[in-house]
């Protein structure tokens, strides 16, 4: 469900790795369904042939078949917008790997598609951080009721094992708070500020790279930092938080004179994610250069978890790609598939 740059990231893995996969892990995954807003939507129960999927995409921009009611792959019912209700329900799966559209403020339509895939008994597996910062309680317990898995390594740092760590790796042990660096659009502003752009440049600069979207708010307001500080909490800590119970400031008003300055102390400024079960903020924080979190810059991130028994554990991710966010829904497809324990 959806099949944007992380989606495509996905199919090029199934088709370099699929046969590798197969043989190492012991089970066959066939994609058999494809659902896009923009470019149609294809279903095959024999399995989709992702490698002219792929290629055809990129010819034509759009995906053979399905339409709004079309039944296979060699259908196809016009321009009509499919309908993802009817290809959650039609499309024969185990599992339903949703990468729709984020939307911060409300988390629908995407929870809505995931809930009702966990009704029919699918698993799901997304890298939308919505549902989870929205939703997360009631998404888990009826996966939980359900039986079936619901799982989104991919929502906070890509495919950094976060979620999977702290439930397979960390058993007995609590996480009672974290702190990281999580947004890398204001990473960029930040630094480009620092060198003596302004931040209007700065975020030029960034849109042009492909760092910043066409609409950065989401970033430079805090939100997306809200977003992943509320999945941590709600995960890790069962706070029942959402984003906007998030304390949250925003890079827009970070004075260009003071952040040279800044620099040429050799600190510097991000925008830093913390929380407890009782509290999370999104705060502007000034970071002395010896500081484990330093050179955190770019499209890099890290996340310090404290916890009761084993003290402080740090991860850090340098400098991802799409294909670290694909990694983490091929992660969480394989635990599907080999049935490890939930988290």
């Amino acid at each position: 469900m959806g099949f944007g740059n992380a989606g495509r990231e996905l199919a090029r893995i199934l088709v370099d790795r699929g046969q590798d996969l197969g043989d190492r892990m012991g089970f066959r995954l066939l994609v058999t369904g494809i659902c896009t807003r923009t470019r149609g939507a294809v279903i095959d129960p024999s399995g989709l042939d992702m490698r002219r999927i792929l290629a055809g995409l990129q010819e034509t921009g759009a995906l053979p078949g399905w339409g709004s009611t079309g039944r296979g792959e060699g259908s196809n019912a016009g321009a009509a917008e499919p309908d993802t209700y009817d290809f959650i329900r039609e499309c024969p799966s185990d599992a339903i790997v949703e990468t729709t559209p984020l939307n911060i403020m409300t988390a629908q339509p995407a929870t809505s598609y995931i809930e009702t895939a966990l009704r029919l008994g699918k698993h799901v597996v997304t890298a939308n951080k919505g549902p989870v910062a929205w939703h997360y309680r009631r998404l888990a317990t009826l996966a939980r009721d359900m039986g079936v898995r619901f799982l989104f390594e991919s929502t906070v740092m890509d495919g950094t094992p976060i979620f999977n760590m702290v439930s397979h790796c960390l058993a007995g042990c609590s996480v009672i708070g974290f702190s990281g660096i999580l947004n890398s659009t204001t990473n960029f502003i930040l630094d480009e500020m620092k060198e003596g752009a302004s931040f209007d440049a700065a975020l030029e600069k960034a849109q042009r790279m492909g760092i910043a979207e066409a609409d950065p708010s989401l970033d430079i307001d805090g939100w997306d930092s809200a977003a992943k500080t509320a999945v941590l909490m709600n995960v890790l800590m069962d706070a029942r938080v959402t984003p906007v119970d998030i304390d949250r400031e925003g890079i827009a008003t970070v004075d260009d004179a003071y952040l040279r300055n800044l620099g040429s102390s050799g600190r510097s400024l991000r925008l830093v994610c913390e929380g407890t079960r009782s509290a999370g903020r999104v705060r502007i924080a000034e970071i002395e250069a010896g500081h484990s979190f330093a050179g955190i810059a770019g499209t890099s991130s890290i996340l310090s978890l404290q916890t009761d028994l084993m003290g402080e554990i740090t991860l850090i991710e340098s400098h991802p790609t799409v294909t670290q966010t694909a990694y983490g829904l091929l992660n969480d497809i394989i635990e599907v598939a080999t049935g490890s324990p939930s988290h």
